[in-house]
């Protein structure tokens, strides 16, 4: 440490105890509470106990109450011992001090905020004066507040290292130091759950945080960008900025798979916000239609695409990429105005000596009650009728009458499988001219493609759960989505929504996002923003990775490290032993990936390795996402990273297609150290144009 240093930390020491101090003040207090709270439960339910035969009804609601206030109050002592443990390791990462003119002033930004005696010792990182930290280096800044836009002057700009409380060292300057910070940030190895980067956000990535909760917005970024934290990190601030309007029960996430779930699932707590609900694509299919039809799962769609992506004459291929389109979900909407024409007709109703006519009921399911899905304006027309009947009648008849309404009402509908209707929809579409499909047959396993397609018409003819206090949702991963899915999507989610992903790492290529106008065309007010900068791996291994998948304005972050590095082995044995020998070096990493093009290799490499050293698989059916030496795909690596990457199969047999080169380049971008492509034969020429 020089003097310079020294002096900063000497300097700074004397506030830093100060905010300790308070907070250990504070936690001793919660202690006291805590344990107070536990020990009156208890006193209370040994005296129940013991008068429990002396104590009427309304003593024991009474006790009861006293027992459960208690132990709320030690359960809510025990969550702010937590927050402030948390803080109290590193309680602030930044200062600025700010001259607006009036009242110059210092302001210590951290993970939560801390007040004492109406003075606010750390101003919480979402807090709207914090927005300068970030957006702005010494010199002219301004922010806005409640009140209305406040502009000055910043003076200083300081960031901290500070853990379990200890100041490690303080950064002052004059001009931008985030990269001193960010280096270290970015050289550190994977952990087992995504990390918060309140310390590091950089000033693209806090606008997008920071933006209006009514605003959808479309963040298109690179590999390695910080989509999915920035996503995360806008959720804490809303659940800050909108308090006492949005709590986590408004907000939404569209997860990509329990792996992927359990990965950011540290998030928002470290945060010091509750976790929000997600859901993926597949559990919302098992809701929907899982007690309806047996279908393939996305996985095995995802393997068909591998093996025949390349092949433009296969039907199946065709058939992805025409039902994942918006002229299909066109089509099914034209379907189901058939629908609506002729696979519901109007007859008389006779109950006793009333007559209900076919006219009246038309008018019922066409125009009174025509802007339900086409069940319930089934159930509506049941319950109208039956109220007409008493009406007549001057009483309430029970429920006789209702069944017999049911009946009849029910036998005027054609057909009311929602399978059946689908299947039906496919013989439409052939014999209009539309498209000449291959039939689905109603006992058969659906395909994947046609999943969501006949998720879609089910919504249209019976409705959905209702999802109304869905104030955000945020969608992961949006490139892999088909227009079908953003209709399912825009039918149940009547909300603003921040969308995140890469449309480089499309890996279906033939279905999903092609392009952000396909994505933007079907949503009103949409914000588009980009983010070009890598802070993920190193120069060497970022650039490689562009190189084989280029995008508009990339930019890799300034930490320079170990390159790619290829090699050639004579065959697979010879291959595996180097694969082996490098998993069994002292390579220091606690987190490395064999990520392999399909699932059957994978399970290959993953029963032949655990014979020789401690090894998991990440696959379809994984739920956690396991620190140390994991074999897996490309497809299920998405939005995961590790120290070490290995690529086997780096030949130009495995990778060669444009479906290929898009796996290669998800594999490629995990890793954030070190980055190995092994191959036999002829290396992918993917590899040599990249490393060239």
């Amino acid at each position: 440490m020089n003097q310079e240093q020294a002096l900063l930390q000497q300097q700074e020491q004397p506030y830093l105890d100060t905010v300790l101090d308070v907070i250990d003040t504070r936690l001793a207090a919660y202690h006291v509470t805590a344990q107070q709270g536990r020990e009156k439960a208890m006193e209370r339910k040994r005296t129940m106990w013991r008068d429990l035969y002396e104590m009427d009804r309304r003593d024991m609601v009474a006790a009861r109450d006293e027992i459960n206030e208690s132990i709320d109050q030690a359960d809510r002592a025990e969550d702010a011992i937590a927050r402030l443990a948390r803080q109290r390791s590193t309680p602030y990462f930044g200062r600025i001090d700010f001259d607006d003119g009036e009242e110059p002033g210092k302001f210590y930004i951290g993970l939560s905020g801390l007040r004492e005696r109406g003075e606010i010792l750390v101003f919480d990182w979402r807090a709207p004066v914090s927005s300068m930290f970030y957006d702005y280096d010494v010199g002219p800044a301004g922010y806005d507040a409640p009140m209305g836009r406040i502009d000055g002057s910043i003076t200083l700009r300081r960031q901290y290292k500070i853990d379990d409380g200890k100041l490690q060292y303080v950064l002052d300057s004059a001009i931008k130091i985030d990269d001193d910070i960010l280096q270290q940030e970015l050289a550190k190895n994977a952990s087992p759950r995504m990390r918060n980067i309140i310390a590091t956000i950089q000033k693209e990535q806090n606008r997008i945080i920071r933006q209006s909760s009514n605003t959808t917005m479309v963040v298109q970024g690179v590999a390695g960008s910080g989509k999915t934290s920035v996503a995360l990190h806008k959720v804490a601030y809303l659940l800050y900025h909108e308090r006492g309007k949005i709590t986590s029960r408004n907000l939404l996430i569209l997860s990509p798979s329990k792996v992927f779930s359990d990965y950011i699932s540290g998030i928002l707590p470290e945060l010091g916000e509750d976790n929000v609900a997600e859901l993926s694509f597949d559990r919302l299919a098992e809701n929907e239609l899982g007690d309806i039809c047996r279908y393939e799962d996305r996985y095995e769609q995802l393997e068909y695409i591998l093996r025949h992506g390349a092949d433009k004459n296969d039907r199946r291929m065709q058939e992805i990429e025409l039902k994942g389109s918006k002229q299909y979900v066109q089509w099914l909407s034209e379907y189901v105005q058939e629908l609506l024409r002729n696979n519901f007709r109007p007859k008389t109703w006779v109950y006793g000596d009333e007559r209900f006519e076919p006219e009246l009921i038309a008018d019922l399911f066409y125009n009174r009650y025509a802007k339900e899905p086409f069940m319930v304006r089934i159930d509506w027309i049941v319950e109208r009728l039956v109220e007409e009947l008493e009406t007549r009648k001057g009483k309430e008849l029970g429920e006789r009458p209702v069944r017999s309404c049911e009946r009849a009402v029910y036998r005027m509908i054609g057909c009311e499988d929602v399978l059946e209707l689908y299947c039906r929809f496919i013989k439409w579409l052939r014999s209009t001219g539309r498209a000449d499909l291959e039939e689905v047959i109603y006992a058969a396993e659906l395909r994947y493609e046609d999943l969501f397609p006949a998720m879609l018409l089910k919504f249209y003819l019976r409705g959905s759960r209702d999802f109304s206090h869905i104030r955000h949702l945020v969608i992961d991963e949006m490139q892999d989505y088909t227009q079908p899915q953003y209709a399912i999507i825009n039918y149940l989610f009547h909300c603003p929504k921040t969308i995140l992903g890469d449309i480089t790492q499309n890996l279906s290529l033939r279905s999903g996002v092609q392009n952000l106008e396909a994505l933007t065309g079907t949503m009103d007010g949409v914000e588009v923003v980009r983010l070009c900068k890598s802070f993920r791996n190193t120069w060497e291994i970022a650039s490689f990775c562009n190189r084989i998948c280029p995008a508009e304005g990339f930019e890799a972050v300034e930490r320079h490290g170990n390159g790619p590095v290829v090699t050639a082995f004579s065959d697979d044995e010879a291959m595996y032993e180097g694969m082996l020998s490098i998993l069994q070096s002292e390579h220091g990493y606690g987190s490395v990936a064999v990520i392999c093009k399909t699932m059957d290799r994978a399970e290959a490499l993953w029963r032949r390795l655990r014979e020789e050293i401690p090894v998991s698989l990440l696959g379809p059916n994984s739920e956690r996402f396991a620190q140390g030496i994991v074999v897996t795909t490309a497809y299920m690596a998405k939005g995961l990273e590790f120290d070490m990457v290995i690529v086997p199969d780096a030949d130009d047999a495995t990778y060669r297609t444009e479906t290929d080169r898009k796996n290669l380049y998800v594999a490629c971008t995990r890793a954030l150290h070190r980055l190995e492509l092994l191959h036999t034969g002829w290396v992918s020429q993917l590899v040599e144009e990249a490393m060239s």
